[in-house]
């Protein structure tokens, strides 16, 4: 006599995508909306044999027939999926979205998801250095500092001052653009009065006229650092030459700051650290370099 024992499925048997027409039982493993499912139905209880699961889908079934063995996304079945699109998990399942405008913060939102924000007043952009010709590349382009090597004399004639001149063309959806040139200024001789113009474009800004001066001496070495700064209007509501605002800025435009002295016998010197580290007006004279930034502003 030859005894067989029927001891079951000893392993699980994967079966592929789920088919409604198939009959499965305990241990198949098949894969549906994304994920893996294994078949949980009890055999006959009295037969002790395999029941059959027909056309009870994974994933609207009772735990009676299927149980989640893996969890997955079908990222295949989501549609309209584009270039830059972003797929996040909701808890539940996989969702896209879509790819925001330039400039845009990626940001939690209140339904603790994913969006898209793009909040005014944040900076976009910011060109930032040493006034010693090194370049940098931000999201509106490529841009090299002026490059400053040596101090700079003035004259009653206005004169630009070097390292202050830069073409820039702001990104799309920038509202401000903030100017700021910080440099050493020394008062050479009787209080360095002086006169100081901002332009864009070779035009004034005359809102910006600044006068200058140190403490007055006859022998006047008086040095602080000056902080050029002037915030640009560019989505104005019309174009104002004194203030320096424009309706929109969508194209290259230039900077710049000059300075003359006040006369021949009050004087100023630009990037110059005179008697530096002496005493009893002795030291070696050196050149401080200018720091120019730009800063665009949604």
């Amino acid at each position: 006599m030859v005894l067989q024992l029927d001891v079951g499925k000893i392993k699980f048997q994967w079966q592929g995508n789920y088919d409604a027409a198939t009959d499965y039982y305990r241990d198949d493993v098949v894969y549906h909306d994304g994920s893996a499912w294994v078949c949980v139905k009890a055999n006959d209880p009295i037969t002790g044999l395999p029941v059959a699961v027909t056309g009870v889908t994974p994933a609207t079934s009772a735990t009676a027939s299927w149980n989640k063995m893996a969890q997955g996304s079908d990222l295949g079945s989501l549609t309209g999926i584009s270039a830059g699109d972003i797929i996040y998990y909701d808890g539940t399942d996989f969702q896209r979205l879509g790819i925001g405008s330039s400039g845009d913060s990626l940001v939690v939102g209140a339904s603790n998801a994913p969006e898209w924000s793009s909040p005014a007043g944040s900076v976009m952009e910011v060109v930032s250095g040493l006034c010693n010709g090194g370049t940098q590349t931000v999201r509106s382009g490529t841009y090299t500092l002026p490059t400053v090597t040596n101090y700079q004399n003035f004259s009653t004639s206005y004169q630009t001052v070097t390292g202050s001149e830069f073409t820039y063309t702001p990104p799309a959806g920038a509202t401000r653009v903030i100017y700021e040139f910080q440099y050493l200024l020394e008062a050479e001789s009787n209080g360095g009065i002086s006169h100081h113009k901002f332009f864009i474009d070779n035009v004034e800004v005359q809102d910006a006229r600044t006068n200058l001066s140190h403490e007055y001496s006859t022998s006047s070495h008086g040095q602080l650092l000056q902080a050029y700064k002037w915030v640009i209007d560019c989505n104005a509501a019309a174009d104002d030459a004194a203030s320096g605002s424009f309706t929109s800025w969508t194209s290259a435009k230039t900077m710049k700051w000059q300075a003359r002295d006040y006369s021949s016998s009050y004087q100023i010197r630009a990037h110059f650290n005179t008697w530096w580290d002496g005493t009893s007006a002795s030291g070696s004279d050196s050149i401080r370099i200018p720091i120019l930034t730009i800063t665009a502003i949604r």
